[in-house]
């Protein structure tokens, strides 16, 4: 973990190797209690507000981000709405001290407003910026997009810094030095390199670029903690950067997601800091998670306090025959029985990673009802938990939480699976389900629980646009199972796609609440775990939105 790693550098470096061997065996619980410190030991300007506040930026132009850092200023770099034009503004602004926004034909009015209120001389426009050379007092200076330019520009020399993807984008401006000048240019697109060196374009005859004023830094040491995550702009990251303040940046936009995030933000829930990014929620419900992600007390399979995204979940149906033979088995063959289950999932789980990789943790999903005996369950939920893999209970939407549920819910690694069949799907039970599993979460201090529901047809939840936990504890699924649409293999694949269509055409994921699962159909002949790898190879790519849980049914 990065905190980690952090502390064991400094360790290094003023410690004895007592201490550094004390310092590597630092335990989740040590690491946030030190973040914890680190973060409350720091003195912030009166100037910010005393508690969380999230910068929305709803349009991407950063400018809620330059009304907070910026009073006003005399300069003002502008980037159009390409990627490469806003890492190479951001790579100016840096290091010339001066904010920056992104401007597009949706946003041009905010844009201009923001000059007007900053009160600046000179703007940068870097790309296709709708700016005219020159209004009233105002300079704009069109960045010719070479090189040379940069050093011609700030007189400092750059040196060129690929950034090597798209979803590294926000990280590489949060990394930014101001003194040692960077330029960022997009590495994963084929000539996205500088074309000229500032050796090589001396004495070339070429028009020299205007200067471009370099400001001072405004923060003296004195800003709030300031978080971003993926989703963040590029102009918001930015202008933190170049106002001074360090910028912490989150693979999901939750601090709850591992260790490392819940360090970034530990004991900040009422004092100051800044996320950048409507992402985050409104400010309270930042604050909740913050809390939330100190009160737990165990992490989900494969790690992480949060479900999805950034977890590719594979899973195993367990049919009513297994079951069956479950009920009437003895101890040991029941385990045997269990564990078989399990093997077929870590294998469908392998088989999968290599196609899509990134992280994937296996899971069962296992009917229960009034009959299913507490033996059964309880071997269920602990030999899950000891290979490290999702239990969801299988349940009609209108069952009860019985004792048996309410009971397994008590383990991290157990969540609810909702399937009626081809019959309707109250929406009302599909929040009593929430609430159980909320009650359930906060209850036992565990980390976020799984709601799935399980949809074979377009309009078989009631009221689709309803459903929401609207609890940070409680994640909705929606599933589409294409399990039974076919027999033979090519036409149950694209049937099963239809169906993820048609289901996934009910819902929006407004606020990021929502996502989304596929029952796939196995491959008929194709072993164990065939399933879920030939419907990954075959269609799993051509799914839109991005499916987070596979079921081979």
């Amino acid at each position: 973990m990065r905190y980690r790693a952090l502390l064991a550098a400094l360790c290094l470096s003023t410690a004895t190797l007592a201490g550094c061997t004390a310092q590597a065996e630092l335990t989740d619980a040590d690491v946030l209690a030190r973040a914890k410190a680190d973060n409350l030991n720091r003195h912030v300007s009166s100037a910010f507000e005393p508690t969380a506040q999230v910068l929305a930026d709803a349009d991407g132009s950063g400018v809620d981000a330059v009304n907070r850092f910026f009073d006003s200023s005399d300069t003002l770099v502008i980037a159009g709405p390409r990627v490469a034009d806003q890492l190479r503004a951001a790579s100016i602004a840096v290091v010339a001290h001066a904010p920056m926004l992104t401007m597009s034909s949706s946003n041009r009015s905010a844009v201009v407003e923001e000059i007007s209120r900053l009160g600046a001389r000179v703007v940068l426009a870097v790309g296709e910026v709708d700016l005219a050379d020159a209004r009233g007092q105002l300079t704009v200076i069109k960045d010719p997009g070479t090189f040379v330019a940069l050093g011609e520009m700030t007189a400092f020399q750059f040196e060129g810094t690929p950034v090597a993807s798209a979803d590294g984008a926000v990280a590489a401006v949060a990394a930014l030095d101001p003194a040692r000048p960077s330029y960022l240019y997009p590495g994963w697109v084929t000539g996205g390199e500088p074309t000229d060196d500032w050796a090589s374009a001396q004495g070339r005859g070429h028009e020299k670029a205007p200067a471009f004023p370099v400001q001072s830094k405004r923060d003296a040491d004195m800003a709030p903690v300031v978080i971003a995550s993926n989703d963040s702009s590029i102009a918001s990251v930015a202008t933190a950067r170049s106002f001074g303040a360090s910028v912490r940046v989150m693979p999901v936009a939750d601090p709850r997601y591992s260790t490392d995030t819940l360090a970034m933000v530990a004991g900040l829930a009422d004092s100051p800091l800044i996320a950048l990014g409507q992402q985050f929620g409104t400010a309270d419900e930042l604050r909740e998670k913050i809390r939330l992600g100190e009160a737990t007390t165990s992490e989900l399979p494969g790690g992480g306090g949060v479900v999805f995204p950034d977890r590719t979940v594979v899973g195993v149906q367990v049919g009513e025959e297994a079951l069956g033979d479950w009920r009437a088995a003895d101890e040991s063959r029941l385990i045997e029985g269990i564990d078989s289950v399990l093997d077929g999932a870590a294998a469908q789980q392998s088989a999968l990673e290599r196609v899509i990789g990134g992280r994937t943790t296996p899971a069962l999903v296992v009917p229960v009802d009034a009959d299913t005996p507490q033996s059964v369950v309880d071997d269920l939920v602990r030999e899950t938990g000891a290979r490290g893999a999702f239990l969801f209970l299988q349940v009609a939407p209108g069952y009860q939480a019985s004792d048996l549920v309410r009971q397994a819910l008590g383990s991290a690694h157990v969540s609810v699976s909702l399937d009626s069949g081809s019959l309707p799907i109250a929406s009302e039970d599909v929040t009593r389900w929430a609430g159980d599993l909320d009650e359930a979460a906060r209850a036992g201090s565990l980390p976020q629980k799984a709601l799935v529901v399980r949809q074979r047809a377009s309009g078989q939840v009631s009221d689709p646009q309803a459903l929401g936990s609207g609890s940070p504890m409680v994640q909705l699924v929606i599933a589409a199972d294409g399990s039974a649409t076919a027999t033979a293999a090519g036409t149950a694949q694209d049937a099963a796609r239809a169906v993820f269509g048609e289901v996934t055409s009910d819902y929006t994921q407004a606020g990021g609440q929502t996502f989304f699962g596929w029952v796939s159909p196995a491959t008929p002949g194709g072993g164990e775990s065939a399933g879920v790898a030939s419907a990954d190879h075959d269609g799993f790519a051509q799914l839109s939105p991005r499916p987070w849980l596979i079921i081979r049914g």
